[in-house]
């Protein structure tokens, strides 16, 4: 699945390829998925996830 991600107007995220973003949900469950998008888009995170039936890929999925 992808998942977009849009930052506020005033934010811009500056990472380096292959770098990851942790995503921690109620209850403390933490996934690291990697950055799909290029760096050039500061806009917009973009996130590539297999769903396997776990926590956070049901809780995404709904």
């Amino acid at each position: 699945m992808r998942i977009r991600l849009r930052l506020p107007a005033t934010q811009r995220l500056k990472f380096l390829p292959g770098q990851y973003i942790n995503i921690v949900m109620p209850g403390g469950i933490r996934r690291s998925l990697s950055m799909a998008n290029s760096p050039e888009d500061e806009e917009l995170v973009e996130l590539h996830l297999r769903n396997y039936g776990g926590p956070f890929s049901t809780h995404v999925s709904m």
